[in-house]
């Protein structure tokens, strides 16, 4: 799961994701603390990825930007890959 929001979105977070899934946060749009019981991350052996670009180089961003749009937008117009969005 991509997620950009953060602490708004935590637990629901972790019950939507299954054992073994991944969550990748690369943002905090609703703040930077929360209180979390790591308990619950290890029970679903969920993977926490966190990311930022704002630190990385603009050579760095502009490589991944050429990157996405010769790997990803294609299978996005095939089919292949899908957004899946929660509401």
């Amino acid at each position: 799961m991509l997620d950009c929001v953060g602490i708004d979105n935590c637990d629901s977070t972790i019950e939507l994701l299954g054992v073994d899934g991944r969550w990748i946060l690369y943002g905090l749009l609703s703040g930077a603390k929360y209180n979390m019981n790591l308990a619950s991350l290890m029970a679903k052996r969920i993977n926490l990825i966190t990311t930022s670009l704002k630190t990385r180089t603009d050579e760095y961003k502009n490589e991944l930007i050429k990157d996405f749009s010769k790997i990803a937008l294609p299978a996005f117009e095939t089919g292949k890959l899908r957004p899946i969005i929660f509401e």
